[in-house]
């Protein structure tokens, strides 16, 4: 599937191309390295840029069944990805950050009320 904007440029008229085509996605920059304060992800498909101090990044308040959310890092520092508060990642510790390491990605589903599932891609 094509992005809209590629859409676009091809001379498809725009509201055809945004209800065919994906948005592009977001960047959002990292804020601290801890949960609390972390940037908050409201897109579903959003680009990381972690830099520094600034890698934090935290997962919406969200239902079961919400996603999938795709994740990609784009910068070269790794990301520090937070579950919502008191969640987790599949299954582990509440409140555990996933790392995603430079130029990598996640896709993220909410399971239930307080779980979230997340895949890595493959390393290459």
């Amino acid at each position: 599937m094509s992005a809209a904007k590629e859409l676009i440029g091809i001379g498809v008229p725009a509201a055809q191309a945004k209800s065919l085509g994906f948005p592009t996605p977001p960047t959002l920059a990292g804020v601290g390295t801890a949960q609390v304060g972390a940037a908050a992800i409201s897109q579903t498909m959003t680009v990381l840029s972690a830099t520094g101090g600034a890698t934090a990044f935290v997962m919406p308040a969200a239902v079961a069944g919400s996603g999938p959310y795709v994740l990609y890092n784009a910068s070269g520092t790794s990301a520090l990805v937070y579950p919502g508060a008191s969640n987790t990642f599949n299954g582990g510790s509440a409140d555990a950050a996933l790392t995603l390491p430079t130029l990598r990605s996640l896709l993220i589903f909410k399971t239930n009320g307080t779980n979230w599932i997340a895949f890595f891609n493959a390393i290459s």
